[in-house]
């Protein structure tokens, strides 16, 4: 079948290198040591510290909001609300980041979609659905963020219209009326914009900017933007791999060369970052290297600033995505458990680089296309959260504000690409007087853990062991509500003189287990 562009943009591009390329397969020096996974015959979770390696912020978790298939899945243009359970589970993430319009935005003028919903053109936003309207614009964006105590995030159009590129100057005007409009929106009660993304993706596909020309066009959009809203903040995208290699351009000369050109105007990164389905979603490990990456190119430019980068799309991958005309026989597998293993993973390493600021899970929708949040019921209406919903929530459940320096060992009876079976890490309060196990489990094995967490020497404690787990990694909550739910026990640990306990993690599983002292 022919691929949907809007919904592929993201990561179509990758699906062309070679399976081997890699940029940054191992970790620089630039990310923490724990965040290598060390390879070992048994598995264990060592807090090496009890000095915070890096606070965790509510914005820490974020959604990629498509905004086509927002409004064709959960937006009800009668009653202008999206679905009450689906609030609610949204609700679960107090803070969270919804990204708008998900990042196929480059050609659309956001006055199409402002005004009465009944007025507004009836147009060709996306090439493989007929016209229709926006029903689903920035007001009703800002009152559905406010709806489920969320964070707003504007990807901003610098590149033109469906005909083409248009003027720098003429697309930085048009910022800022956007922003003028938004402002008056904050005057009523909506939220603020907490970061503007310039463009989307503007480095890779049919546009391939240059570096000096992004850094550029983004810094006379962000101009303008100030100029009605003085204090926003901006993000640009910087490469996780290397699209413009035929040119000779490799990712980390083009991160240098943008941040050069945009200097401190523009001072905060994005990264989009696709994993475990070869071969347009590389290993993660490979994934992880290109942040650290990424950060090194952003020191070296600029060595007496901390970076700050935000992973505005990341998801699982599944096999032979895009080389494959039919695949869409594999959407399931970017909602199944092993997806949820992916994504698990994938916060658990961010969260361990102290310059990650968020991670923006793609995609927030319920169709019956890649990468949905929810489902739809098979029977008497309604929805339903995916597995992947699930993994992240029992994550964000969990979340304590403080993340320790956490050694992971594991073996790799799974043979996973990555190298490993298990990545861990823990989580404490400010008091430390509570603390919080996030674990993935890729192995078919159930693992004996060694946790080591030396404050708790000599300690009894009880916990609370929350997982999603299921014999075979392809389950999903697709036709079965709850064939993958959280499963919830009570453990009773006892801490040794090192502070050592053991733990079991289930096969293929995602866990969280808070505990506090007694």
């Amino acid at each position: 079948m022919k691929l949907h562009p809007y919904i592929f943009t993201a990561i179509a591009a990758m699906a062309s290198l070679n399976a081997t390329q890699t940029h940054a397969a191992t970790i620089n020096n630039a990310c923490p040591a724990q965040v290598l996974v060390k390879s070992s015959t048994s598995s264990a979770i060592t807090v090496d510290s009890e000095l915070a390696a890096r606070k965790l912020a509510p914005e820490f978790f974020g959604f990629n909001l498509n905004w086509v298939l927002f409004q064709r899945s959960l937006w009800n243009p009668n009653t202008h609300q999206v679905p009450a359970e689906v609030v609610g589970w949204l609700k679960a993430f107090p803070g969270a980041v919804y990204r708008y319009d998900g990042g196929g935005g480059n050609a659309w003028d956001w006055q199409d979609f402002i005004g009465d919903p009944a007025t507004r053109p009836t147009l060709s936003f996306v090439d493989w659905l007929t016209p229709f309207k926006a029903t689903f614009g920035p007001d009703e964006y800002l009152s559905f963020v406010k709806n489920v105590n969320g964070q707003a995030w504007y990807v901003v159009n610098i590149y033109g219209d469906t005909q083409g590129e248009l003027q720098p100057e003429k697309m930085a005007v048009q910022a800022g009326q956007l922003s003028n409009y938004l402002a008056t929106k904050q005057q009523e009660g909506l939220p603020n914009i907490l970061r503007w993304e310039l463009g989307n993706e503007l480095d890779r596909g049919s546009t391939r900017w240059l570096p000096e020309k992004l850094a550029a066009t983004s810094k006379l959009a962000a101009s303008e933007i100030k100029r009605y809203e003085p204090q926003a903040k901006f993000v640009s995208l910087m490469e996780e791999y290397s699209p413009q290699a035929d040119i000779g351009i490799t990712a980390s000369q083009y991160n240098r060369r943008l941040a050069t050109g945009l200097g401190v105007q523009v001072d905060e990164n994005a990264l989009h970052l696709y994993y475990d389905g070869l071969p347009g979603g590389r290993p993660l490990t490979s994934q992880v290297g290109a942040i650290c990456s990424a950060i090194a190119d952003a020191k070296t430019v600029s060595p007496n600033r901390t970076p700050a980068f935000w992973i505005t799309e990341h998801a699982r991958v599944s096999p032979n995505a895009f080389v494959d005309p039919n695949w869409t026989a594999a959407w399931a597998r970017t909602a199944d458990l092993e997806a949820a293993l992916g994504v698990a993973d994938m916060i658990i390493a961010a969260a361990q680089i102290p310059e990650v600021k968020g991670a923006f899970l793609h995609a927030l929708h319920g169709g019956n296309l890649p990468w949905p949040l929810f489902h739809k019921n098979s029977f008497g209406g309604g929805m339903h959260p995916s597995v992947v919903y699930w993994a992240l929530r029992i994550m964000r459940d969990s979340m304590l504000e403080q993340v320790l320096p956490t050694t992971t060992s594991s073996p790799n009876n799974s043979k996973y690409l990555g190298g490993y079976d298990v990545r861990t890490m823990v989580l404490t309060d400010a008091t430390h007087s509570k603390y919080a196990i996030w674990a993935v489990n890729r192995s078919a094995q159930a693992l004996a853990t060694r946790l080591t967490i030396p404050a708790l020497k000599n300690l009894k404690v009880v916990a609370n062991h929350t997982r999603l787990t299921d014999k075979n990694v392809k389950a999903n909550n697709i036709m079965v509500t709850n064939r993958v739910p959280p499963i919830k026990t009570v453990l009773a640990l006892t801490f040794d003189t090192a502070g050592a306990t053991a733990v079991t993690l289930p096969p293929y599983s995602i866990s969280a287990i808070s505990l506090a002292k007694p």
